[in-house]
């Protein structure tokens, strides 16, 4: 019977973790937002009261994205009215060179390319109604997203508000014999995430650096904004790179192609390899102490369950794991000595 209810709890448990996987998804990223806000939020408690440096942090996280957003935003304007302009133009030289090109006329007499195009251009009207329903679904992606990220960001500022409260509560909830150890346990978790999220900051500026270098050897134009793309691309391990990679080799395509486009792909293609084999796994391991393969499958495995938000929080999730893992083993290496000195007297009595 007791094998029974433990397999039932165990059931009923997983049933209900899977039910509740979205809260426990936001659940989580607060927590990630807290402990990284609360290193700032200390150093300004020196001089503020503690809601008004909660409010500073939050305003400033708030602040950072939008207004590099308003520095981005100019450049996309302008590429897509350059680009809105050149189309035409495009277009004509994209059909001189068709009507010259011999592999293509043997292909469209082949296979009839051209005849295909026309036919699927003469069925966008009869699509009308599948396109505004892939832009609902997107608007709806879209509003789905903002109340996550309301939720996210509201449990953040109360964790961060009451975190000592919080963490007080949970730790009287752990028998004495215990406490010191627990406490020991949250204190190297939260060490080690800011530790990455120093790190990582540190991984996004080297990236963004080098980019603008490159850039300005290539002459691409708009660096600026466009290495604060390649900094906000390489905050994510390992997918990152190809966000920032892709992005700015369309934009190579409206001012240097073919020659600038390949050699900032070549850039584009040689970079995520030095930063994901090299400066990811050495940075990250000296900064959580965790060994670098570890790194790379836990990046691959948040980013399969979770996506990107799985790839950013993989590598102190699993520092963390290796911190709670490292205190059970200790436990239970010294409950096993403990034994071990409680028997032997009991040996030596024997024995005599």
């Amino acid at each position: 019977m007791r094998i029974v209810l433990v397999v039932a709890g165990t059931a009923v448990a997983l049933w209900l973790l899977w039910r509740l996987r979205q809260p426990l998804a936001w659940l989580a990223i607060a927590a990630f937002l807290a402990i990284v806000a609360s290193g700032p939020v200390e150093l300004l408690e020196r001089r503020l009261p503690r809601p008004l440096a909660v409010a500073c942090v939050y305003v400033a996280l708030f602040a950072v994205p939008v207004g590099l957003a308003l520095l981005i935003w100019p450049t996309v304007a302008d590429q897509a009215q350059a680009l809105v302009r050149r189309l035409p133009e495009w277009i004509d030289e994209a059909g001189a060179w068709l009507d010259e090109n011999e592999t293509f006329r043997r292909l469209d007499d082949e296979y009839q390319v051209v005849d295909r195009v026309r036919e699927a251009a003469a069925d966008l009207p009869a699509r009308v109604d599948d396109l505004l329903s892939l832009a609902s679904t997107a608007v709806a992606g879209i509003v789905s997203a903002a109340v996550s990220a309301v939720v996210v960001l509201v449990l953040a500022i109360a964790m961060t508000l009451h975190g000592d409260r919080l963490a007080a509560a949970g730790l009287r909830l752990v028998p004495d014999e215990h406490r010191a150890r627990a406490e020991r346990t949250a204190r190297d978790v939260r060490g080690a995430t800011l530790a990455y999220v120093r790190a990582q900051l540190s991984i996004a500026l080297i990236a963004a650096v080098s980019g603008y270098v490159v850039m300005t050897a290539l002459g691409i134009p708009f660096r600026e904004p466009l290495a604060v793309v390649i900094a906000f691309g390489s905050l994510l391990p390992v997918i990152g790179s190809l966000l920032w990679g892709v992005t700015i080799g369309l934009v190579t395509v409206f001012v240097g192609f073919p020659a600038t486009t390949l050699l900032w792909a070549l850039w584009a293609v040689a970079y995520p390899q030095l930063e994901n084999n090299v400066l990811q796994p050495l940075i990250q391991r000296r900064a959580v102490d965790v060994a670098p393969i570890v790194v790379l499958f836990a990046v691959l495995c948040g980013g399969t369950l979770f996506g990107a938000i799985g790839v950013l929080l993989a590598i102190p999730t699993a520092a963390a794991l290796q911190i709670a893992l490292r205190e059970w083993l200790a436990w239970r290496a010294e409950e096993r000595a403990a034994a071990t000195a409680r028997a032997a007297p009991l040996r030596r009595r024997t024995a005599g």
